[in-house]
């Protein structure tokens, strides 16, 4: 998990891929580390991306993490990000 941490304070899209197998293991396994979980919503707070919006999305919605925290700083992201793609697109 070390290397996944890392990999997750890059904010790179070199490493997206990664980081996605990563994120998605996690929200599939029993345990989901807040900690974790927290640093992949910011990592994809920075990337701006479809890709990053539907992670959000899953993230936020996934009642089986135990940290409210976590859903609702992914749903504070996604809200950043669906507000900034409004404004690009003049609605």
């Amino acid at each position: 998990m070390q290397l996944a941490a890392s990999a997750l304070l890059l904010r790179n899209e070199t490493v997206r891929p990664f980081v996605n197998e990563v994120v998605e293991k996690i929200l599939d396994s029993e345990s989901r580390p807040a900690t974790l979980l927290l640093l992949a919503v910011e990592f994809y707070r920075a990337m701006k991306s479809p890709e990053a919006r539907r992670m959000l999305e899953r993230i936020s919605l996934d009642e089986k993490i135990g940290e409210e925290n976590v859903r609702e700083q992914a749903r504070e992201a996604l809200a950043e990000y669906l507000s900034e793609e409004s404004v690009g697109t003049g609605e």
